[in-house]
């Protein structure tokens, strides 16, 4: 059956029925369960009469008659233009779509897309498991803002929120138990994902190898073995606590400390290795595991390296590149980081000095291998649903490719300085994957 528009008139009835226009109700006919988000009822269907002016499109939709006990117990919004497809025997009302933010700001961003995909995007605030509904604000595109309401708990949740661990690990437990699909459910901490991708036997020579560091001797050990080496917490966010360490002479070192905050960084133009154990030991390696890898020398845009941040989504079963943004570190620093005050180029500007047949040659490579970083990960954790990953990219002074990390919750504002029309697909998409993933098609204009 093809996927239609439609809104709900409610009539009165205690009886679980849904009148639909005669030139769908043989599609309809034979099915007896319906079902809005992951609330689900029997009910039946009959057929009624209609004027040819309602054509099931977004601009005419049908109208379908929805007595009051199934909008009442499948929590159905009269005021919201709705999908309606088929899958097996059950119809379905939607899409219905969960997003889990950090702020207003990143709501706001989706609301542009919303009203070509129809249905219900909640950002979920309260959960009720035993009723199997949400309470949380939902985007009226008739009336352009959002609106507090109760409706059922969506069929995906797209996760863009900090929770702590154990508050996560129960919703998510409780919502997949009940059927629910959560994106990028976990953040895998870099040794995780560098093991995964090392067993991948084309993508190994792309990966920094890195070393478990136990204690102070372990970064020691590495510097006898290169002259210069970063160490970088197993967790960490926009660059918090990584250190850049040079071995200058024999008890000498430059030391770059990248602490929590931009104000914070270190900078010790020549410290003995005497100091540079005492600054090791203020570092709880069993508390906070660390690693410690070669530090590669990045290609440079007006003398500050640069690298990649590749940002990958999911579009039905394959993934796609959405953008490439270059972050060139802050004259005179290290750290790419835009929150460490590095700044944003196009690859095209920031490869200006190679040729046009290079830069294709090495864009082409980028993206490749992404591509198999992406479904290497999905093979290593069949159980995750990824919609969206950030890809950290380095290009070293020969123009060899480095893997330096994957972000399970990519920030991407920096795309926006880029191209506006990447940002807003960026932002988008997450949402046109989901309504795919339900059943639902998705016209031209949201995608």
């Amino acid at each position: 059956m093809n996927c239609f528009w439609v809104k709900i008139n409610e009539t009165a009835g205690e009886n679980p029925i849904i009148r639909v226009p005669s030139i769908i109700f043989t599609h309809l006919e034979h099915l007896s369960l319906i079902q809005h988000g992951l609330l689900k009822k029997n009910g039946t269907v009959k057929a009624k009469l209609t004027d040819n002016s309602q054509k099931g499109t977004q601009e005419n939709p049908f109208i379908i008659d929805v007595s009051a006990s199934l909008v009442n117990d499948l929590y159905l919004l009269k005021d919201i233009p709705y999908r309606l497809t088929t899958r097996g025997d059950t119809i379905k009302f939607g899409p219905v779509t969960g997003i889990m933010i950090r702020s207003q700001e990143e709501l706001n961003l989706r609301e542009e897309v919303y009203p070509h995909l129809g249905g219900i995007l909640v950002s979920p605030s309260q959960f009720d498991w035993e009723k199997g509904i949400v309470t949380g604000e939902v985007y009226d595109s008739s009336k352009s803002r959002w609106v507090l309401k109760t409706v059922p708990l969506p069929e995906v949740i797209f996760n863009r929120s900090l929770m702590k661990k154990k508050k996560k690990v129960k919703l998510i437990t409780k919502y997949q138990a009940l059927g629910g699909v959560f994106y990028n459910s976990n953040r895998y901490n870099k040794a995780e994902v560098e093991n995964a991708v090392l067993q991948r036997s084309e993508l190994q020579k792309y990966v920094i190898k890195s070393r478990t560091v136990l204690d102070k001797k372990d970064v020691f050990s590495a510097l006898s073995a290169h002259k210069k080496i970063v160490l970088k917490p197993v967790r960490s966010v926009q660059g918090n606590g990584i250190m850049f360490i040079k071995r200058k002479k024999r008890n000498e070192y430059l030391v770059y400390y990248y602490r929590k905050n931009k104000s914070d960084t270190e900078v010790y133009s020549v410290i003995s290795r005497k100091k540079l154990a005492e600054l090791l030991d203020t570092i709880n390696f069993k508390r906070k595991p660390h690693l410690v890898q070669p530090w590669i020398r990045f290609l440079t845009y007006n003398k500050s390296p640069f690298d990649l941040r590749v940002h990958m989504h999911k579009d039905d079963r394959s993934w796609m590149c959405a953008g490439i943004e270059c972050r060139v570190a802050q004259k005179g620093e290290k750290i790419t980081n835009i929150s460490k005050g590095g700044s944003v180029l196009s690859l095209s500007e920031a490869l200006s000095s190679s040729s046009g047949v290079r830069r294709r040659a090495l864009e082409e490579e980028v993206v490749d291998v992404c591509l198999k970083i992406c479904t290497t990960l999905e093979t290593n954790y069949p159980s995750e649903c990824f919609a969206d990953l950030g890809i950290d990219i380095a290009i070293d002074k020969r123009k060899k490719l480095h893997f330096i990390e994957v972000n399970f919750h990519p920030q991407f504002k920096g795309f926006q300085k880029i191209s506006e029309e990447i940002y807003r697909k960026i932002n988008c998409q997450p949402l046109i994957h989901a309504t795919k993933l339900q059943g639902f098609k998705v016209d031209k204009k949201a995608s």
